[in-house]
């Protein structure tokens, strides 16, 4: 059983439940090994190829999201614990997908009073519903990739009249503010970390001038650093960084330890 001091709380937990997208899922970590090549090689076929999806149809049959999560941060975060662990961080998803999973479970009752809750913050600018299917299918879609949205006019309406800043930033505060509620039911097990940019960041990009970006600023985290290799990344080509932007293995090594310093700070 490991134990951290979170706000004058003390949690002891055996396992480490992970939420979040592509980062938080170790996307890109493992791709060369499933191809039988090297991760340079795998980085150059990346960067020749038309895209994620082109690429990942040369994989097909394969669990990519289950082999890519042997190399997150959440991996080795656990391993620094001596704990079990399980990861549901999806590609692409949106912080409302990490609400609706994390609520799912405990209906489900699959979460335990001995479970630390670890959630990946990613970008507001990503829409998830569930479709009215047999298996009400999650759907999940970002501004940045119009071609994967159903139609053009789908993507054109959500763009200009609801996918302003104004409104994703009052999304984005309504998610937040369910992960602090739902903490506070959960004897404060949540852990949330800020992947590509901080949550003031996104709050200043999305709309500096809203009332919701004050209140998200304002907000007081656990953990106040983020996955701030990445962001180096995007702004270049540097060969550390995979074919698709995401960090290498070792800078999820390098995040869990530190993560896991932070944590066990107070501890004796």
């Amino acid at each position: 059983m490991a134990e951290i001091i979170v706000d004058d709380h003390v949690i002891k937990f055996n396992r480490i439940l992970a939420f979040g997208c592509s980062y938080t899922a170790g996307w890109e970590t493992r791709d060369h090994e499933i191809m039988n090549i090297t991760d340079e090689e795998c980085d150059e076929i990346k960067r020749a190829s038309e895209g994620p999806q082109s690429f990942i149809r040369l994989m097909l049959g394969v669990d990519i999201h289950g082999i890519s999560y042997t190399g997150s941060y959440i991996k080795f975060l656990a391993d620094h614990f001596g704990v079990e662990w399980k990861n549901y961080a999806f590609a692409g998803s949106s912080l409302d997908f990490s609400v609706y999973e994390i609520e799912r479970l405990r209906n489900e009752n699959k979460i335990t009073d001995n479970d630390l809750i670890v959630v990946g913050l990613p970008c507001p600018n990503r829409l998830f519903y569930l479709k009215e299917s047999e298996h009400d299918t999650p759907i999940q879609l970002q501004m940045s990739t119009q071609h994967a949205w159903p139609t053009e006019d789908f993507y054109h309406t959500y763009a200009t009249e609801i996918g302003s800043g104004k409104n994703l930033i009052w999304r984005y505060y309504q998610q937040l503010q369910h992960l602090l509620m739902l903490n506070e039911k959960l004897n404060n097990r949540i852990i949330m970390l800020p992947m590509s940019n901080s949550f003031a960041e996104w709050a200043e990009w999305l709309d500096p001038k809203e009332d919701w970006t004050k209140r998200i600023n304002e907000i007081n985290f656990s953990v106040p650093f983020k996955f701030d290799v990445i962001d180096k990344f995007h702004k270049s080509t540097d060969t550390d960084c995979h074919g698709f932007l995401h960090p290498k293995l070792h800078h999820h090594e390098e995040f869990a330890k530190k993560i896991h310093e932070h944590l066990t700070r107070d501890c004796v």
